[in-house]
This record gives structure tokens, C-alpha cells and sequence, in this order.
């Protein structure tokens, strides 16, 4: 088994990843759907759209194949990567890439595989669409043809979500200060529901109001309550983790969305939000704010019941004396700074 080379362009094809967004490791109805057809095309069992990282193989469509996930860029996904076209690999254990690859070993027992990349208008290859059979084949080119313009489709799918993404980050995005607006928020809280639903995933969030916020407008002016506002926003981006996300309620309430984390996780994430706002410098004035940091082990109703929770705590730290964390986890109140 032979590593492939790796591509010339592998900074590009790694910030092109990014902008597509496609490294999550979950499954998408659409291409799926695709899979299927390539997949009856070339009258194969399995067929899938790999996208290539670093070291690891996410599959974000297929059929046949039960694996979201597979580590290393030795297989002949990482070879069909590199041209332009469709590669086949006839008997993959004949072939001395991939003889002792465990694609061609139980449990998987692999022989034939036929790969066609999956280039952005850049010509950087960001995967590919394969199929692939447990008997050695020998394609048409007709099949060929077909499994390329089906990639075709697979990229025109990509464009078309990146240039609408784009749009509506523009749209979901406080423009003050560079966090989720309140409609994003609420979608991306929408999203974690629903996940934690689905994978019994926990997940936390942490709602948080400047203390004294009207004396600031009051006494140094609104550009300067702006300007704080921006400042926070920016504590917040520099605060939290890659998967969380920062978000402006409305006025001076901020909240952040703590995905796929234990309680203790939740804490540590609200004590850095915490201790970055308190070390913002503002003349005359102490930046402080009460926090409320709500831990889901299970999901809630609703956005609202997840939001009024979050709010309750956030509440209980005012009427302590504010400049402080109040946690909660179900039922279970305690303050913890």
C-alpha cells in the first residue's frame, strides 16, 4: 500500500474545505439520492461522496456503506483526486496501491472502484464521487461519462449552497458587533435542539447582560455603548469554542449556543466569557455582566423553553448582586463566580 502524493495545491484544496463548509460528518438527503443513481448506473452495491481532509475521508452521501467516517489518504479516493476525470481501479488487491488497503480486506472485501473528482471552478479537488463493487468490473464509457457529469451535479450543488450561505451569514449577523444576530441565533439554537434529539447530545446556553449598560450611554454616549457592545461581541468570537456560536439578543443581552458538551465544559466556556468582558477597559467605568449558563443534559420543549431557562438564571445572578455566573442544570441552581 502506497500513500498518495499529495496535491501540489493541498493549502487551497484545505481553505477550500473551509469556504464549502463540508467537513462535518453528517449525511445529506440529496446526496444520497445521487449516490443511488450512480450507483444504478454502474449496477454496484455501494457508491458514495467522499471529501478528503487532512488525514480522514468524510462521507457526506452514499449508499451501501454505513461508515461516516474513515481515517487515512491512502486509498484510491486520495488517487482519483488528482486528475481531471474519472480513475478505475478494475481489482483493487491486483493493484499494487491498494493491495493491502483494508478497503480490499474483510470486512469490506472491495475489488472494483471507479472515482471521478470533485473540482470547485478553481479546479481544486475537493473529493470525489465513486462507486464501488465486491467484483471486479470493467466500466463503459458511457457509465464513465455519466458517474463525471454526476459529479458535475454533486459541485453545482456545493456552488449553490456556498453562494447562499454567504447570503444569508449577511443576513443573520449582527452587523455592530460581528456575532449572530437574534433570528441567527434562534436558528442555530433550533438546529442544536433538534440535534440533541436526535443523538442524545447535551448542550448549554449561556445568556449574559451588561450590568449598568444604560450608565455607560448616559454618561460617555452612545458611540461609546457602541463601542462596548463591539467590544463584546469580540470577547465573545475570542472566547468560545470553534463549534460554539456567540449571538446578540437584542440591546445589551448576549447569549452563546455550547454545543456537545458536559456541564463542566459549559462552566469553563461561561468563566472565559466571564473573565474577557471583565478585562475590557472603558474610562470611568468597570464592564461587568450577569450570566446565566443553562446546561440541557436532555433537550428542551422548545427555543423558548430553552431561552426562558437560560433567561431565569441570567435573572437570579441580577438579583444576587449582579458581576456574577449563576448555573443551572435541570432544576439544580448554583453560583459559580
Amino acid at each position: 500500500m502506497h500513500d498518495a502524493p499529495s496535491p501540489l495545491n493541498e493549502a487551497d484544496r484545505l481553505a477550500a474545505l473551509q469556504q464549502y463548509d463540508l467537513l462535518a460528518a453528517r449525511r445529506d438527503d440529496a446526496l444520497d439520492a445521487i449516490c443511488r443513481v450512480a450507483a444504478s448506473i454502474f449496477d454496484c452495491p455501494i457508491a458514495a461522496v467522499s471529501i478528503s481532509d487532512t488525514n480522514r475521508q468524510v462521507i457526506k452521501g452514499g449508499v451501501g456503506f454505513a461508515a461516516d467516517e474513515l481515517t487515512g489518504n491512502s486509498g484510491p479516493c486520495a488517487y482519483a483526486m488528482q486528475g481531471d476525470g474519472p480513475m478505475v481501479v478494475e481489482d483493487l488487491p491486483l493493484d499494487d496501491r491498494f493491495t493491502n488497503h483494508p478497503l480490499a480486506h474483510p470486512p469490506y472485501s472491495l475489488r472494483f472502484y471507479a472515482g471521478a473528482p470533485l473540482l470547485t471552478p478553481e479546479r481544486v479537488a475537493l473529493g470525489v464521487l465513486c462507486v464501488l463493487d465486491t467484483r471486479p468490473r470493467r466500466p463503459t464509457g458511457e457509465q464513465l461519462a455519466n458517474l463525471s457529469d454526476l459529479a458535475q451535479a454533486v459541485m453545482a450543488l456545493f456552488n449553490m449552497r456556498k453562494a447562499m450561505s454567504g447570503t444569508r451569514n449577511l443576513a443573520l449577523t449582527d452587523t455592530l458587533t460581528g456575532v449572530a444576530n437574534r433570528a441567527g441565533l434562534i436558528l442555530e439554537l433550533q438546529g442544536l435542539i433538534e440535534r440533541s434529539r436526535q443523538r442524545a447530545a447535551p448542550f448549554a446556553l449561556i445568556y449574559l447582560d451588561i450590568d449598568n449598560f444604560k450608565r455607560v450611554n448616559d454618561s460617555l454616549g452612545h458611540s461609546a455603548g457602541d463601542d462596548l457592545l463591539a467590544r463584546i461581541g469580540a470577547a465573545l468570537i475570542a472566547s468560545v469554542r470553534d463549534l460554539d456560536v456567540p449571538g446578540r439578543i437584542g440591546g445589551d443581552e448576549f447569549a452563546v449556543l455550547v454545543a456537545d458538551c458536559d456541564e463542566a465544559e459549559a462552566g469553563r466556556v461561561a468563566n472565559r466569557i466571564f473573565d474577557a468582558i471583565a478585562a475590557i477597559a472603558l474610562a470611568q467605568h468597570a464592564v461587568h455582566v450577569s450570566v446565566g449558563c443553562a446546561y440541557f443534559p436532555t433537550p428542551p420543549a422548545d427555543v423558548n423553553e430553552a431561552l426562558a431557562v437560560a433567561d431565569r438564571l441570567m435573572y437570579t445572578a441580577k438579583l444576587a448582586g449582579k458581576n456574577r455566573i449563576v448555573s443551572g442544570s435541570t432544576a439544580t441552581l448554583s453560583v459559580i463566580a
